[in-house]
């Protein structure tokens, strides 16, 4: 098409521009002609630089040929001292940025450096600026993009500030453990061709794991790719646990699949292998086959969807621009938070429920967590065990609560996607209405654990 060759021009003018001014400056530098061509040839991946098993190997493992040369690249030059003194210098101004966002509290009282995407933390030069609000601190976000190799003293200058927090907070070997399992992590995501740091996954070929990735459900950052509700009662389509912010074509391709196997909104459809799919996973294969260019053409289409709403943009609703500039998504940073903390609350509710079984009664614990009395005070059984209860204004009150109400709001959010009474303009707004809605009950288990938190390190 005649975007995907502009963009390709565009790729192939700043390559070849970079290769030009290297090739000029090493000529002045006294370099011969052939030297600096060779100099400039190499300053990025050399396509023509290949090996005997360069061409099954890049079959195997997507772009293996460019990230090796690319780490091999990276050696070399840091061999240079002027190269490292840069580094250091930037690793330096990445460790400044995260103290002063470290002293801001963002919407739910926590740092406002935590609220920044690992992702983004990990591949670039983070600088913000900050923005008061009503109920703390946000940011707009610059993201300087780092080579791979490089990217890693940034990231580790930001990460030992990390390390400093939590050696205040966290038990000290737990600390130390998580900064070293990240700096090695790190290391082998900016220099190891095949990303090692995935585990035993890491042996597939590319493509074989693409399949990997939705049959497990987790992507290569471990975060899920689909939503879904392991406590179903029943088996319900994927086609109908599409997440509220899936791009709108994803839903309808999913849900044409799901009727053309004779499913609807209760029932798989028949083949479920080949037509039983969630929105978020043709959301994923459409980005992952087309690439950058994919991932484009859906924020374009998130976009649009806001725009023709009335719904507030953000950077990162903007495709090309996101890569460079993004919000603190204090939403998103919330909805983390919460998430981990349930994690945390359900580990800890198994833990005392297993108590309870064995026992007849739970141990001490900070959440609150108590068996489930009848009227007459005798203890409610369930199963081979007992039901538990929070004390109210506990913890795991609060998070039971939390629970019911997102429930409720997930709910309304399906409802709303499907009434064909209100227009799509409406649609999209309701359903904007209920995620903040969401996020403020998110907020609420957050604020609970955050005073929980403090009572503990008094």
């Amino acid at each position: 098409s005649k975007l995907v060759q502009a963009i390709e021009a565009v790729n192939d003018t700043v390559e070849n521009t970079l290769r030009l001014s290297v090739y000029a400056a090493r000529r002045e530098a006294g370099a011969s002609i052939e030297q600096a061509a060779e100099y400039a040839k190499n300053i990025s991946v050399n396509f023509n630089r290949r090996g005997s098993a360069t061409s099954w190997l890049n079959a195997l493992y997507l772009f293996f040929n460019a990230a090796t040369q690319g780490a091999h690249r990276t050696l070399t030059l840091l061999k240079n001292p002027k190269v490292q003194g840069v580094l250091g210098g930037l690793a330096a101004l990445q460790a400044t940025s995260a103290m002063f966002l470290m002293g801001l509290d963002d919407d739910d009282g926590e740092p406002l450096w935590d609220s920044i995407s690992p992702w983004d933390k990990q591949r670039n030069l983070i600088l913000a600026i900050p923005i008061k609000r009503e109920n703390g601190w946000g940011a707009t976000v610059i993201k300087i993009p780092m080579p791979y190799g490089f990217n890693l003293f940034p990231y580790m200058g930001g990460r030992s500030v990390e390390l400093a927090r939590d050696l205040q907070e966290k038990p000290v070997g737990r600390a130390i453990a998580d900064y070293t399992t990240d700096a090695v992590v790190g290391v082998a995501q900016a220099m190891s061709p095949i990303p090692f740091d995935d585990g035993w996954k890491a042996a597939l070929p590319h493509w074989i794991r693409i399949f990997t990735v939705l049959s497990e459900n987790k992507d290569d950052l471990g975060i899920p790719v689909r939503a879904g509700d392991q406590y179903d009662s029943f088996d319900k389509p994927r086609s109908a646990s599409g997440r509220d912010d899936t791009p709108l074509p994803f839903k309808v391709a999913a849900t044409a699949l799901n009727r053309l196997g004779g499913g609807d909104d209760y029932t798989p459809p028949y083949a479920k292998f080949a037509l039983d799919w969630a929105p978020e996973d043709l959301a994923y294969l459409f980005k992952t086959f087309a690439g950058g260019l994919g991932s484009n053409v859906v924020k374009s289409g998130t976009l649009t969807e806001k725009l023709i709403a009335g719904v507030p943009v953000n950077f990162k609703d903007v495709p090309v621009l996101s890569s460079f500039v993004s919000n603190v998504d204090q939403r998103q940073a919330t909805s983390t938070r919460y998430y981990d903390h349930k994690d945390d609350i359900e580990r800890e509710v198994a833990r005392q429920r297993d108590l309870a079984k064995e026992t007849g009664e739970v141990g001490d614990n900070p959440m609150g967590i108590k068996i489930a009395r009848n009227k007459s005070g005798s203890k409610i059984k369930r199963g081979e065990g007992y039901e538990l209860e929070g004390a109210s204004g506990s913890l795991f009150d609060t998070y039971k609560q939390a629970e019911k109400d997102i429930s409720r709001i997930r709910d309304e959010m399906r409802a709303a996607f499907n009434d064909q009474s209100i227009s799509y303009t409406e649609r999209i707004r309701k359903i904007d209405e209920l995620k903040s809605e969401r996020e403020e009950v998110q907020r609420e288990l957050n604020a609970a654990w955050r005073e929980q938190r403090k009572k503990r390190t008094q």
